[in-house]
């Protein structure tokens, strides 16, 4: 293929051939989608889809070797790429599955061991890279509790998008990508990505198309709900035994009664509700309860927002209750989750747990009320 082009207006100039040329390696198609992740047309997938707001590249897996990328957007959702050559052999068969290998690796990861890998390669967490890319207005509509919730949700569904990304795609690729996507699994969507490349002594041209698509509806969907009780507790009911829901209403309850304010979730699965505490300008988020029966303290949303020292008091706390006793040492600025079932399994451990988030209520209004 060749591409002609000239500058606009030059009307009695003659066209330049831009003419296809080969990428120097597939290191050299890994930088460009590494620096330029919106060169992806994601576009083509449909109305609301959105693409990588930022690559994690050369990401070590434990068993699995280095993958090429990794990509994750505003919404939580991950993409994998995995750029190979057309002169590269395994490009017919062996790419899907080491694409599949380490979506396989991913599966189930916990959101401090995937925000780790994030922050060796790229030195900052995931959720300030994230923010740090955002457009100064969707900022203000962007939530870091949310976003964390959503990607622990697409780690533990492993709802991945799959990214071959090649110069040159094959029909043979193409034709498996397409079987993948009409009869494979419904967890996620694999696509090519062919990059043409295009130069001359002074422009460089790519022509990105994603190719292998199908009619089968997208896998992996981007728009998310706003939760409520309703729709939360109707889907908690599919997953947990009565005792497990009453315990839930009971948090709801309190939550409604104590909390400046209950903040709802927009997991693309599961339903959450948290319980928000208001500092000035800031929310202190004490935990959140999802559908899945299991709850979660937000240590890493309150480190930095209120003094380590009520935190610390806070944990002691939680630990005099049997069902949080193995709280690890080192929770202050992480998120540990516990099972509800085990955790209430005596009401008077409700009531105790309840006392301790008024105790920390309580201590954060004191610092608004204490002389400067």
């Amino acid at each position: 293929m060749k591409i002609a082009m000239r500058a606009r207006g030059e009307t009695e100039g003659r066209w330049r051939k831009v003419v296809d040329r080969n990428y120097r390696d597939e290191a050299h198609l890994q930088r460009l989608l590494y620096e330029s992740p919106d060169l992806i047309p994601i576009e083509d997938l449909g109305e609301g889809t959105i693409g990588p707001r930022l690559f994690i590249k050369e990401a070590g897996l434990p068993g699995s070797g280095n993958t090429d990328l990794i990509g994750v957007d505003e919404a939580g959702d991950i993409t994998i790429v995995e750029c190979k050559l057309a002169t590269n052999s395994d490009i017919r068969r062996k790419v899907i599955g080491q694409v599949l290998e380490y979506a396989a690796y991913l599966w189930q990861m916990p959101y401090d061991e995937f925000d780790g890998i994030v922050q060796r390669r790229e030195g900052q967490p995931l959720a300030e890279l994230i923010r740090q890319r955002l457009e100064e207005g969707s900022v203000e509509d962007w939530s870091e509790e949310e976003f964390r919730t959503s990607v622990v949700e697409t780690l533990q569904q492993g709802t991945f998008r799959l990214i071959i990304a090649v110069d040159e795609a094959s029909d043979e690729l193409r034709r498996m990508i397409q079987y993948l996507n009409a009869s494979g699994p419904a967890g996620f969507n694999i696509y090519g990505l062919e990059m043409r490349y295009f130069a001359d002594d002074r422009t460089e041209l790519l022509v990105p198309q994603l190719v292998g698509m199908t009619t089968r509806k997208p896998a992996v969907t981007i728009r998310h709900k706003r939760w409520d009780a309703a729709s939360f507790f109707q889907k908690a009911e599919m997953d947990n035994p009565p005792e497990v829901m009453q315990v839930m209403r009971d948090l709801l309850e309190f939550a409604e009664q104590e909390a400046d304010k209950v903040w709802w979730g927009t997991g693309k699965v599961y339903g959450s509700y948290t319980f928000h505490l208001l500092r000035d300008e800031s929310v202190i988020s004490a935990f959140t309860v999802f559908t899945t029966g299991k709850i979660q303290f937000n240590l890493g949303w309150a480190h930095g927002r209120v003094p380590d020292s009520l935190l610390e008091e806070w944990i002691a706390a939680l630990r005099r209750i049997r069902g949080f006793r193995t709280l690890p040492d080192d929770a202050l600025g992480k998120w540990p989750n516990f099972s509800l079932a085990r955790a209430f399994s005596d009401p008077a451990d409700l009531e105790q747990f309840e006392q301790s988030v008024l105790a920390l209520k309580e201590a954060i209004r004191r610092l608004d009320t204490s002389p400067a």
